[in-house]
């Protein structure tokens, strides 16, 4: 009996396929799974993707890895976990012309991050412009707190309005005085909605009691602090005329890549007791040093709340060059005309966008400002940068509390 052909090839002809005919497909399918595989894990730190002649004034550069780490933990073995370690300085670096002013950090992205992050802002601008929905309205816990509390604060109301497709609107925000022409974030930040809110829409409340922060199980892969970071950073974008401060301001700090951002915040921390003891300038700088020593950056932009603290600053001016913003800089009648307050609120936010500009970092994470600026230049570069934090690890959220191993319990 003839046996079936097991192929039939085009024209009508039919062939019997061999064994060996059968085997050779299936060989080249599995030398190519492992040669992914292999490259998956293979790691590019060492090598300079830049050109040669790159001057040391350009934003070091990211490299790209198709390793997928755990939520919240980063690196190219995912060694750093965000909520139990203090620094991340990694040696992932390129030394050019073998001197020490030369090296560059490059930072991993997993190829995926980029497009995760796209799609979310996608996925909240489509929201916030679908002016159907109801909106879900956040009311400010305190009468009077730091601008930074109240955003980690809104992060909770945000994420429960993105799970619900609700638009985001803020009944009030004490901090921002309601201005002739402009009214509280619009005076600094795009609008979060073009929506016009007060027709035809019925009201959600933002529940009034703290609740389990979390991330929404679409994103749940990617962990909390890349969430917190991103939702954040979307309802934080500079308007047109905060974007062309910074850019008047940075001009007249000489501002240059690479460089370090320090922010300080001493404030009452320093005289009451209640609260964590206030870290010495000395620390700051010890973790600025260790940033130096590894990636040879000596230029800082130092945020701070307290005006003795630059003048301690100033001791270091043979191992760094320090800069800040000064009043006159915030003089925006000069460059801007009057459309933005001249106030505390305007100086927090500018050092807040000027610290998330930065390289590397190093801040105390008991302060909300701290934290905020650091998430938000996690969202800006794309992939965590080297930094140290003097007192605790990086907190979730808000209203929480959290063991420390130097403090004792903390309220987040």
């Amino acid at each position: 009996m003839t046996q079936a052909p097991l192929w039939k090839a085009g024209g009508g002809l039919t062939t019997r396929m061999t064994r060996l005919d059968l085997c050779i497909p299936f060989f080249f399918v599995i030398v190519t799974i492992i040669t992914i595989v292999l490259f998956g894990f293979l790691d590019f730190g060492g090598l300079d993707l830049s050109s040669s002649s790159s001057s040391i004034t350009e934003e070091p550069h990211c490299m790209f890895s198709a390793n997928q780490c755990p939520p919240d933990t980063f690196g190219f073995d995912c060694e750093h976990d965000i909520f139990r370690h203090s620094s991340y300085l990694p040696d992932t670096f390129s030394v050019r012309n073998k001197t020490e002013k030369n090296k560059h950090f490059y930072c991993q992205i997993d190829l995926n991050n980029e497009k995760r992050t796209q799609e979310l802002q996608n996925h909240i601008t489509a929201i916030q412009e679908s002016c159907y929905r109801d909106p879900l309205a956040a009311v400010t816990p305190y009468s009077v707190v730091g601008f930074a509390t109240i955003m980690h604060y809104l992060s909770h109301p945000m994420t429960e309005a993105f799970e619900r497709n609700n638009i985001f609107v803020l009944n009030d925000l004490p901090l921002i005085n309601d201005l002739k022409d402009c009214t509280y974030f619009s005076c600094y930040f795009k609008r979060w909605t073009t929506c016009d809110i007060e027709k035809g829409h019925k009201f959600g409340l933002q529940r009034n009691h703290p609740y389990p922060y979390h991330v929404p199980t679409r994103y749940r892969e990617k962990g909390s602090f890349w969430w917190k970071s991103n939702i954040l950073a979307h309802y934080l974008q500079p308007n047109k005329k905060v974007e062309d401060l910074l850019i008047h301001i940075k001009k007249k700090l000489g501002w240059e890549h690479p460089i370090i951002g320090m922010h300080i915040r001493h404030g009452e921390r320093c005289t009451d007791e209640s609260l964590p003891a206030c870290v010495p300038v000395q620390k700051y700088f010890e973790g600025a040093s260790l940033i130096k020593k590894k990636y040879g950056v000596d230029r800082i932009f130092l945020a701070t709340d307290d005006p003795q603290v630059k003048k301690e600053a100033s001791k270091y001016s043979k191992d760094f060059k320090v800069v800040w913003v000064t009043d006159s800089m915030l003089d925006v009648n000069e460059v801007l005309g009057k459309h933005l307050p001249i106030d505390f609120s305007l100086a927090t936010i500018v050092d807040l966008l000027l610290l998330s500009h930065s390289d590397y970092y190093v801040a105390g994470f008991i302060s909300n400002q701290g934290r905020l600026a650091f998430e938000m230049m996690f969202a800006r570069h794309g992939c965590l940068r080297p930094y140290v934090t003097v007192d605790i690890p990086w907190c979730s959220h808000y209203g929480h509390k959290w063991e420390t191993g130097s403090i004792g319990v903390f309220s987040c």
